[in-house]
């Protein structure tokens, strides 16, 4: 369905009331988001999921604040996990993924990041956030660990010397002038 003026003002009071967005959708016969872009439009944020003052993890049965469950910059998503629990097993699938795609364990991986001194073997600059295992799309061995940008840069390029060597030609060709 469409939506003119006079329901984006009804939609408007709807949110002022705190009436669940599913709710104005429903009413409406139209999705979600689209009840989120009108709201954008009038310049009205998402609001908070409810929550008391504090919740329970449903992993580890700690009570935590609400801040713990919730995540995301422009959209608000609430969790049934605290966010200690959540970077756990983040860090477990990460884990599992170096091992199963590489062989790697973590004390392997730890060994490659001191080897290079903990900076990325291209651009030499040192990382907040954890370096990423690069390997041969055609072999699938490893080759060492890289920051993200170079990581991309040479996936973008197709693991290949010669485009590489050809996107060097072309910044420094622009670069002369």
């Amino acid at each position: 369905m469409k939506l003119n003026d006079q329901n984006k003002k009804e939609i408007i009071e709807l949110d002022k009331q705190e009436v669940r967005v599913k709710e104005i959708a429903r009413r409406y016969n139209c999705t979600v988001s689209s009840i989120y872009e009108v709201l954008k439009e009038y310049g009205i944020k998402k609001r908070q999921p409810p929550l008391g003052e504090s919740g329970t993890c449903r992993t580890c049965k700690k009570i935590a604040h609400r801040d713990e469950f919730l995540s995301g910059q422009t959209v608000i998503y609430r969790h049934h996990s605290c966010r200690s629990c959540r970077n756990k097993k983040q860090d477990r699938y990460r884990k599992d993924s170096q091992r199963i795609a590489y062989g790697l364990d973590e004390d392997q991986l730890a060994q490659l990041h001191i080897k290079q001194e903990g900076l990325c073997e291209i651009c030499r600059k040192s990382q907040e956030r954890r370096l990423d295992a690069d390997h041969n799309h055609k072999t699938g061995k490893l080759r060492g660990v890289l920051c993200r940008s170079c990581n991309i840069g040479i996936g973008y390029l197709q693991d290949s010397p010669e485009l590489l060597s050809k996107a060097i030609a072309y910044l420094q060709k622009y670069d002369e002038e």
